[in-house]
């Protein structure tokens, strides 16, 4: 068997992040993971957080936090799926990238929905997939919003005469 090259060692390190992130999005899909199962901890808490709150009040809430949870986990989904598309760091990502990254995360957020007919106490929802589209598609922007604040910081790093008219114009 041949030794890795650094390019595979360097694809392996921004892929492996991507893949374990995947995974644990599969188990959050389980069944411990279902409403009934969340609801059995979130609603005392909740309770106890707000007593005056009503039991619709507080099935809005668990309801709300779960979908947050779709967001959340989905926005760190596409931060981790760009940079592996863009390994480099030292640009903005084309738009094919961006394209391809929301297609993949996209397709996974169907696929998560999908393999919830099989899982009991758990049914898809085109609803969370919209809403995992959208959790990680934020992601992607952010990414793309740190890397392009990434690449004015270094461009002003590397010229002098930039550097020196941007002090100018702080006075």
């Amino acid at each position: 068997m041949s030794e890795l090259t650094d390019l595979d060692r360097r694809r392996f390190k921004t892929w492996l992040p991507v893949i374990i992130w995947a995974a644990l999005i599969f188990f959050f899909s389980s069944e411990t993971f279902s409403s009934d199962n969340t609801a059995r901890w979130f609603a005392p808490w909740l309770h106890w957080a707000f007593p005056t709150w009503s039991n619709d009040s507080i099935e809005l809430a668990h309801a709300v936090i779960r979908k947050l949870g779709h967001v959340s986990e989905y926005f760190i989904f596409g931060l981790l799926l760009l940079r592996a598309l863009h390994p480099r760091m030292n640009g903005i990502p084309s738009a094919r990238r961006i394209f391809v990254g929301i297609g993949l995360l996209a397709f996974y957020a169907m696929s998560d929905e999908s393999h919830q007919v099989f899982v009991p106490g758990r049914t898809p929802s085109p609803i969370d997939v919209l809403i995992d589209v959208c959790g990680g598609t934020a992601g992607i922007l952010c990414f793309l919003f740190w890397t392009s604040r990434k690449r004015r910081k270094q461009k002003i790093l590397d010229n002098p005469r930039l550097k020196l008219e941007d002090n100018k114009n702080r006075l």
